[in-house]
């Protein structure tokens, strides 16, 4: 029945050979007031009186994309039968709390549909990397890049690399005529003519480089080591990084998440 008053007619085409009935339409504010025909002269009775003040179960799904926030809520709503099933194996990485899950063996069957999901997301820092690893980029491209996220390196140390990003700019628009090794890399000549004239500058490149950042949001950091590479093509330079045993990392940060969920919300986490 669509609404209240429709029910009442039904039950009076229902029964009016038997008995005169009238339809009695209530007046409410609200078209999910209830009421019911009593057999007691079937009159119309309100029973907002009966109405419990608040649901008799919960009823809702909560996404997360942080750690704390996750942990924290299911911290306060969970029973001793509440329950955490993952999905681990490819991203999206997935932690799926179940507050009103079944009591166990023995225990009364419950409702399920109180849900907490945490979905771990990767840190903006560590997007920004993985998004040039094993790609090949000129000077001036990279330059930029290093700048702009030169504090995620932890070694060389940061005066290191701002100055080699200043190197790397004035000699953008250079010609290597050489390389040597070095203890820390590799030592490019560059030659750059300007106006009539004929300069030189020196610049050393490090063959690794290490990133300390989280890599999901709400994580702590990692070390993630990088070689740095380069090479020449038409007497400029192309630098790129790669990102060394990366998928191992990340199968160990969602490990490592899993451990941090089961220690503070004491809960049995189900992969």
């Amino acid at each position: 029945m669509e609404n209240i008053k429709e029910a009442i007619e039904h039950v009076y085409q229902m029964g009016k050979e038997e008995r005169n009935l009238k339809a009695v339409p209530i007046r409410s504010q609200s078209e999910d007031a209830l009421a019911a025909l009593v057999p007691r002269g079937l009159e119309v009775v309100d029973l907002s009186a009966y109405v419990p003040e608040k649901p008799r179960r919960k009823e809702i799904e909560r996404r997360f994309y942080e750690l704390s926030s996750f942990t924290g809520y299911v911290n306060e709503q969970k029973s001793e039968y509440s329950r955490i099933f993952a999905t681990l194996r490819e991203a999206p990485y997935e932690f799926v709390a179940i507050l009103d899950y079944h009591g166990t063996a023995g225990a009364p069957a419950d409702w399920c549909g109180h849900r907490a999901t945490l979905e771990l997301t990767l840190s903006e820092n560590f997007e920004n990397w993985k998004k040039i690893d094993g790609m090949m980029m000129n000077q001036a491209l990279f330059a930029e890049f290093l700048k702009d996220n030169r504090l995620d390196i932890s070694s060389p140390d940061n005066a290191e690399i701002l100055s080699l990003v200043m190197d790397l700019e004035a000699a953008a628009n250079s010609r290597v005529v050489g390389k040597q090794p070095t203890n820390s890399g590799m030592a490019f000549s560059f030659q750059e003519e300007v106006s009539a004239s004929v300069g030189g500058s020196r610049v050393t490149i490090p063959d690794q480089l290490t990133l300390r950042m989280p890599i999901f949001d709400g994580m702590g950091e990692e070390e993630i080591v990088c070689d740095f590479k380069f090479r020449i093509k038409d007497g400029q330079l192309l630098f790129g990084i790669r990102m060394i045993g990366i998928d191992r990392m990340i199968r160990l940060a969602v490990m490592a998440a899993r451990e941090r969920i089961a220690d503070q919300v004491k809960l049995p986490v189900y992969l």
